[in-house]
């Protein structure tokens, strides 16, 4: 039985904003509470009313479901408040630093381990929530680019520098890190291909290049440590001359004086308020990377207590998987939980947060149901789908849609299509001649990377996972904004 509450918010007018992902339910909805409950203390009126998320445990996909309606609404009225920006930004970096320092203090070999989950919890929400308002800035500054784009007829160049960040992205950070060993060990990388074939001086700089990256392909149900094997190889897939790492080393190591001498050039030609606008993108697309860094060390941590809690409680891992945030950490606290309640999520959740009110959740035909209502627009008849153009260039290819980068068979030169990409996708985007999106905006993971690899990229096309097909031969037209089967 669907409570009126909700079956009032299910069937009103809203245009659903669709965040899809790999992912399980304890990982991947944490976000939920720091946009509901605790970005209202640092942002008065910025917490969300109502959200829903849709859990498929067999396919391992969660959608996190909003009203884009909100989200815009909170993103122009983040852009007239520069202050309340610089104000959160200031707080997050207090908030992740001390998430950082507690993270490093934990070992999972310690007897207390378990205990510490608890003031994880707080911490790791603490620093997730504050950068969220974010995301409002991401849905609103599509409507800045169009507005932007439309005044400065070819002129995409130069706003494509504008709204760069000011500093690197965590990815950068560790290709900086690579090109540095791949300076000062250029000949022996050419020759060896395992970790056990490296000089001790080697191994010793990748050792300690993992220690600082090992959790850059992690994911909400993927959770991958990597060994200093994995960088060894990206190193050897770093088929370039001592010319050219000497090059993007230089321009690594001065990333920041570089693009403020591209942007004082590029801004020449826009009025003060709008390369204003711009440049404060970029400063959201920076604050985005980050979050998302830190995410990416918690969800190493979260899994290692799914792991304690697992054995500690005699729960079976996969079942933990299903718990709610809340539920787990109720768990942990010693609280009751119904796991056999908990175990009919396994076909499908529905759950529904509206603010000032109890959580709602769904299964089985309640799932099916909001599942339904929730994705009814679709555009699958239609040939072409139209976005934003978040990285310039064109490309034609096979589509490839992925809805879990670590259950595909991509192929090199494929067009990448997903609901949206996040870090773990890294591997693919590498190997994609361009990369087309459901959502996200200029400051989206999706437009970062492509603006970084060069790659055409077509953002927010709302439908292009459920208009096109695996195989079809697609055009990007990231110029435009335009993708078209041909």
């Amino acid at each position: 039985m669907i409570p009126k509450k909700i079956e009032y918010h299910l069937q009103s007018k809203k245009r659903w904003l669709i965040q899809q992902g790999g992912g399980c339910l304890v990982t991947a909805t944490l976000p939920l509470y720091g946009f509901r409950d605790r970005l209202d203390t640092y942002a008065k009126g910025y917490g969300v009313d109502v959200q829903f998320t849709l859990s498929e445990p067999e396919t391992d996909t969660v959608f996190l479901i909003f009203d884009e309606d909100e989200f815009i609404r909170r993103g122009k009225k983040l852009e007239q408040d520069t202050k309340k920006v610089q104000s959160l930004i200031r707080q997050w970096k207090e908030k992740a630093r001390k998430f950082y320092e507690f993270v490093k203090s934990l070992d999972e070999r310690h007897p207390t381990f378990l205990q510490q989950y608890p003031l994880f919890y707080e911490l790791y929400l603490d620093e997730y929530t504050l950068p969220l308002a974010a995301e409002y800035y991401t849905v609103w500054s599509d409507h800045i680019m169009k507005s932007i784009s439309s005044k400065y007829p070819g002129r995409n160049k130069e706003i494509q520098t504008l709204i760069l960040p000011d500093n690197i992205t965590f990815s950068m950070e560790n290709e900086l890190g690579l090109l540095k060993i791949a300076s000062s060990h250029f000949n022996e990388i050419k020759k060896v291909k395992k970790y056990s074939q490296c000089s001790t001086a080697l191994k010793k700089r990748l050792t300690e290049h993992q220690k600082q990256y090992f959790w850059i392909s992690n994911g909400y149900k993927n959770f991958v440590v990597l060994p200093p094997e994995f960088f060894l190889n990206q190193l050897n897939e770093m088929t370039i001359t001592k010319e050219k790492i000497k090059a993007r080393l230089f321009f690594l190591n001065n990333y920041s004086r570089e693009i403020s001498l591209l942007k004082n050039e590029a801004k020449k030609i826009f009025s003060k308020k709008d390369h204003r606008r711009m440049e404060s993108i970029g400063i959201i697309s920076w604050w985005h990377d980050q979050r998302k860094r830190a995410n990416l060390v918690g969800l190493h941590y979260q899994n290692l207590f799914i792991i304690a809690a697992s054995k500690h409680h005699r729960v079976h891992y996969d079942d933990l998987l299903l718990f709610t945030p809340p539920e787990f950490l109720n768990l942990v606290n010693g609280k009751q939980v119904h796991i056999d309640e908990i175990r009919k999520r396994r076909k499908g959740l529905a759950w529904c947060l509206i603010k000032e009110s109890s959580d709602w959740v769904g299964v089985e035909k309640e799932f099916d149901y909001c599942k339904k209502i929730l994705f009814k627009s679709t555009n699958s008849a239609s040939l072409e789908v139209t976005g934003l153009g978040a990285s310039p260039g064109t490309a034609r290819g096979k589509a490839k849609i992925v809805l879990n980068p670590h259950k595909t068979d991509f192929k090199k030169g494929e067009i990448l299509v997903a609901f949206m990409t996040r870090p773990e996708y890294i591997h693919l985007m590498k190997k994609a001649a361009a990369f087309v999106t459901d959502e996200g905006g200029v400051t989206s993971h999706a437009a970062v990377i492509g603006r970084e690899l060069k790659k055409p990229v077509v953002v927010g096309c709302r439908f292009a996972t459920r208009t096109f097909k695996d195989g079809d031969i697609i055009e990007v037209d990231a110029n435009k904004g335009i993708v078209r089967k041909i």
